[in-house]
């Protein structure tokens, strides 16, 4: 078995303002032929919007639980014991 090559990364295309706002397939090129036909010019000023966490929140969530002595990944609670008896149930006969 013969490894797959590997395919180079390519940029997202980029759709033009009219097209976008259209919601309609752009072709990509400058000027696309949705704004040629429709005798437009054709712009692409939208910025896209950042996705994801920010750059190092994952660092200072570490060194939060580090302060506060969390030895969970993923600050998971411990499950309570049974016998615990901060709850108004109490298990017996009813008095």
């Amino acid at each position: 078995m013969s490894p797959e090559p590997i395919k180079p990364v390519t940029g997202r295309r980029t759709v033009c303002d009219h097209c976008r706002r259209r919601r309609i397939r752009c072709d990509g090129e400058f000027p696309c032929n949705q704004c040629n036909n429709a005798a437009l010019s054709c712009k692409r000023e939208h910025v896209p919007k950042r996705r994801g966490p920010k750059r190092g929140t994952g660092r200072v969530i570490n060194e939060l639980r580090a302060q506060d002595g969390d030895p969970l990944p993923g600050g998971k609670v411990p499950p309570q014991s049974s016998g615990s008896t901060s709850g108004s149930h109490t298990s017996g006969p009813p008095s």
